[in-house]
């Protein structure tokens, strides 16, 4: 017996809490290193001094970082960071 009918294409959308990440969900540890940054109000250019890496690579970690966490911004990821205990 079903509730309706079920299209496994388009599967019931569900808002994720804060325990429901998955893998992929998963900040890498560079992310990571870049998120604390990020929280401590560093420009990309100041982190990608920092780390040794371009404005543009570490623009793309943090377009990663804001996916990941469902971030519209750089302060909301940083929110969302604190909140889950991401930063040290």
């Amino acid at each position: 017996m079903t509730d309706g009918p079920s299209d496994p294409l388009n599967p019931p959308s569900e808002t994720l809490s804060d325990e429901d990440i998955t893998s992929s969900d998963t900040l890498t540890p560079r992310e990571a290193e870049i998120l604390a940054l990020v929280a401590e109000g560093r420009s990309n250019g100041e982190i990608g001094k920092q780390l040794f890496i371009s404005t543009k690579t570490v623009s793309v970690h943090v377009s990663n970082i804001l996916a990941k966490l469902g971030a519209a911004g750089r302060t909301e990821a940083a929110a969302i960071a604190r909140r889950r205990g991401l930063l040290g």
